[in-house]
């Protein structure tokens, strides 16, 4: 009998557990980077392999972390340090001024803060589908469900 030329394709999931089941259930993203160098992997599509153009987009990921991770301290306050600034989902939706906007900016104005307060509700669903399966969690989610 011949072989079938209609060989089942191997999806970036089935790709994922090999690496999984070859390290202990663990994927560490520098061994997914190796076997997606093999460019018969679906996963080898899914990363840049120009260096140049590599290097551009880590600096750019860099400096969102830079700004993600900056700190102030809100006056009138609870002296609890909170993100300088935040991206709103419409920044990054936006062909133009794609970036983050400064904390105290957004919560003084409306619409800025009705679209993060929307963005937050939006998040606690995520969190909610994400845990729940964690009991541990159920008095956190009614509180949510009373926030929403």
């Amino acid at each position: 009998m011949a072989a079938s030329n209609t060989a089942k394709k191997t999806t970036i999931t089935d790709e994922l557990i090999l690496i999984k089941d070859q390290n202990n259930g663990f994927i560490d993203p520098a061994v997914v980077v190796e076997f997606a160098r093999d460019k018969m992997t679906a996963l080898h599509g899914r990363f840049e392999w120009d260096d140049t153009e590599a290097a551009e987009r880590y600096r750019i990921w860099q400096a969102r972390m830079i700004i993600r991770l900056e700190l102030v301290i809100i006056p009138g306050g609870k002296d609890k340090p909170v993100r300088s600034f935040i991206s709103l989902v419409t920044d990054r939706r936006a062909e133009q001024d794609k970036g983050y906007r400064f904390m105290m900016d957004v919560l003084s104005d409306d619409t800025l803060r009705g679209q993060m307060l929307e963005e937050a509700r939006r998040d606690m669903l995520i969190f909610r589908r994400k845990y729940s399966q964690l009991t541990e969690l159920v008095k956190v989610f009614d509180e949510m469900d009373k926030a929403a």
